[in-house]
């Protein structure tokens, strides 16, 4: 997230024949402000080609540089109100980062030679130190973005990462799952409300239910899908014994319809996934707020669905050169369907946002870049 100019909200004259003048209020209408992704697929491949490359013949190490320029792109080209984001991610950092996770897996296969009971234990070990680790990432990653030159950061202690990325998760496999989109919210509304934009605080004002009802849609498509298939493969069978007569030769061909009844599984599993992502985003940005201001989320599920589906094939069809396109048209489609929905004049916002860069804020340049996925 750069240094950029943020449109001033637009300003709306009432002229009424009553000689009263209408209030502030009344004339002061700000417009959402979109966000758009301005990059596109063929600038952002020759970016990814390099860096694949180069991570190959350095055997893994440029992957840390490369993180960088893969994030300052996306950043650079994610605008709204007329300003773009920036990154400042340090690539010794990342790198330091990702040599202590490859210790931490080495040492995890040492331990599984010597001994299943060490293997154990490295397991323990690792799950203890994970939202540690998570915690670490998130500072780092919010500290490195910015806009119009102001750094975001994470104040959410250890303690709570720790409640929210171990205790929550745990207690989802002692529920059968069943309390999974209760973790995936307090995960959420940690993120959010820890996270802050200069001196201003983010909120979230979501409740667990609107979690269960984006995961519960997409369980009923699930099965709503399998059960067209499995319909759909009892027809066959049916129409195959009006047609031959005798059960016998429809069991000869009995692998037919369990073959449609099984791909209509797979298919639903794979579809699920992106319906309820869309819902979550929706769900999540449209409970969350900056200050004053707010934001909407519209991603239409259908464009979506059809979106991942699209890029799988096409990936997978291009043997994986296809991925910076199917990144870049992913981040056009979520980011088109973001606004923010100002609730007073930005430019009294920003001013108000800038902070002091104290000792805190040199420390946090020292973070060992861990990678966390947001």
């Amino acid at each position: 997230m750069s240094d950029v100019v943020f449109t001033p909200s637009s300003f709306t004259t009432i002229s009424s024949p009553s000689p009263a003048s209408p209030s502030p209020e009344e004339t002061s209408l700000p417009q959402p402000q979109a966000f758009a992704f301005t990059g596109s697929g063929s600038e952002f491949f020759r970016i990814w080609i390099v860096n694949l490359l180069l991570s190959i013949l350095t055997l893994g190490i440029y992957s840390a540089w490369a993180k960088v320029r893969t994030a300052k792109y996306f950043y650079n080209n994610t605008t709204v109100a007329g300003a773009n984001f920036d990154y400042h991610g340090n690539p010794i950092s990342i790198l330091k980062g990702r040599l202590i996770a490859l210790v931490g897996l080495a040492l995890y296969y040492g331990a599984a030679y010597v001994s299943e009971v060490l293997a154990v234990i490295a397991v323990v070990v690792l799950a203890l130190l994970m939202p540690w680790f998570i915690w670490k990432g998130l500072q780092f990653s919010f500290y490195n973005s910015s806009y119009r030159s102001v750094r975001f950061s994470f104040a959410g202690s250890t303690g709570k990462t720790y409640k929210v990325f171990l205790l929550f998760p745990v207690l989802t496999v002692f529920t059968f799952y069943l309390a999974w989109p209760f973790a995936h919210h307090e995960i959420k509304r940690f993120m959010h409300t820890e996270a802050r934009f200069g001196r201003h605080s983010f909120s979230f004002k979501s409740c667990p239910g609107d979690f269960y009802l984006a995961y519960l849609f997409g369980m009923i498509l699930m099965m709503g899908l399998v059960l067209a298939f499995f319909l759909l493969g009892a027809i066959v069978v049916f129409f195959a014994y009006k047609t031959m007569g005798s059960m016998e030769e429809v069991l000869q061909i009995l692998g037919i319809p369990l073959l449609i009844g099984l791909g209509g599984v797979y298919l639903s599993m794979f579809l699920i996934a992106p319906v309820i992502l869309a819902k979550l985003q929706n769900t999540v940005w449209n409970h969350t707020s900056l200050g004053e201001h707010t934001f909407v989320s519209n991603l239409p599920v259908g464009k979506f669905v059809w979106l991942t589906l699209s890029n799988f094939l096409l990936i997978v069809l291009t043997f994986g050169l296809f991925i910076p396109f199917a990144k870049v048209r992913l981040a056009k489609l979520k980011l088109s369907a973001l606004s923010l929905v100002p609730g007073g004049p930005l430019e009294h916002f920003m001013a108000g946002a800038q902070q002091q860069v104290g000792a805190t804020g040199e420390g946090m340049a020292d973070l060992v870049g861990i990678d966390v996925s947001l």
